[in-house]
């Protein structure tokens, strides 16, 4: 029988530990080193082997992070937190759950759900920025005659459903309200958030509301003798009647009033209505 190339494990029948079976060990490893390095294979450090698999988990695990939070964040930019699209049966709910603070992201989401529609600002009181205070539509040719509703339940003037129901196949606008400095950067309507209810007051009473939404106020006074443009600071007397309001491209306000006003008939409708 051949005798083995490694030396023999001591054996001194005790059950104890013996130190000297350690000396044993360390020869045996040099002559795996030695067997390895013969046959030119490298030497691997075991706890190389055993941290390597773990390091590249770790890696793996990096990376499948970062692509969790990449595809979250995309998520995030394609959603609109202030509206939520319903479809029931036989219509389609627009429900806004909080105040716009990203026109472009609520356009983006209503396309992504098949409803062509854009945002446009009307000046409006502190209350109502970021609000949707109005809805108008354009109904394409081919399109049932059905109307876009726009439901105010809590009558504070900010719309909070607008109801499209089926067949509607054209567009619509919703009307946010906007501060003077326009910060959410949307083209302006025509007229102000309730502008229906200054349009029939008289000066007295409709100047404040007019105040809130703008410092730039421009007067023209219908009477007898025809339109005038009244001077910087002066203003109607009080009891001429508001008969329309317009707003600039730099959130001037534009306010038609009359002495007579059942002597006046506009070339267009108040409010632009």
């Amino acid at each position: 029988m051949r005798s083995s190339r490694y030396p023999e494990p001591p054996d001194d029948g005790d059950d104890d530990i013996d130190l000297s079976g350690v000396a044993y060990f360390e020869q045996v490893e040099r002559a795996l080193v030695a067997a390895a390095a013969s046959h030119g294979a490298p030497r691997t450090p075991r706890r190389d082997a055993a941290l390597r698999p773990v390091a590249l988990a770790g890696a793996a695990a990096g990376v499948l992070l970062v692509a969790l939070v990449a595809l979250q964040s995309g998520g995030r930019e394609q959603t609109a937190d202030a509206i939520d699209v319903r479809r029931l049966d036989g219509e389609t709910v627009i429900v806004v759950d909080e105040l716009i603070d990203d026109p472009r992201g609520v356009e983006r989401e209503l396309d992504a759900a098949g409803i062509p529609a854009a945002l446009q600002g009307a000046l409006a009181p502190p209350p109502l920025i970021g609000a949707v205070v109005a809805v108008t539509q354009e109904a394409a040719d081919d399109s049932l005659d059905v109307d876009v509703t726009g439901v105010d339940a809590d009558g504070d003037g900010a719309i909070e459903r607008i109801v499209i129901p089926d067949g509607f196949r054209g567009a619509i606008d919703l009307i946010v309200g906007v501060a003077a400095d326009d910060d959410l950067d949307i083209v302006f309507a025509a007229a102000p958030a309730g502008c229906e209810d200054l349009v029939g007051a008289t000066v007295e009473a409709a100047t404040p509301g007019l105040e809130v939404l703008s410092d730039g106020i421009v007067w023209f006074r219908y009477t007898a003798d025809g339109q005038e443009v009244l001077e910087d600071g002066e203003v109607p007397p009080p009891d001429d009647v508001v008969v329309d309001v317009q707003v600039t491209g730099d959130s001037d306000l534009l306010v038609t009033t009359a002495d007579e006003p059942d002597r006046l008939t506009p070339a267009t409708p108040p409010c632009g209505a």
